[in-house]
């Protein structure tokens, strides 16, 4: 069973860019030219190896896959670079 993190960069301007990446092995990731605006930072752990979130069932019962949010909205500017950006999973 594969838990390691897959991270989402997703824009909430018009043109809603989506950028997925998985963990490097130790511990960070990076994601280059990414195309200046505002985006929401998210991870989940794919437990099920699928390659896209999980949302679960009631019946037969399976549990959503574990996600967490970067609290803030990222406001990306050309050519920047953000870092110290972390996650928890509970």
């Amino acid at each position: 069973m594969n838990k390691r993190p897959v991270l989402i960069l997703q824009g909430i301007d018009a043109d809603k860019n989506i950028y997925t990446r998985s963990l490097l092995t130790d511990n960070r990731f990076d994601i280059d030219r990414v195309t200046p605006g505002k985006y929401v930072l998210w991870a989940y752990l794919d437990a099920d190896s699928s390659g896209s979130y999980t949302f679960g069932s009631i019946k037969p019962f399976k549990p959503a896959e574990v996600f967490s949010f970067y609290p803030d909205t990222l406001d990306l500017k050309a050519r920047w670079v953000q870092s110290d950006l972390l996650f928890e999973f509970k």
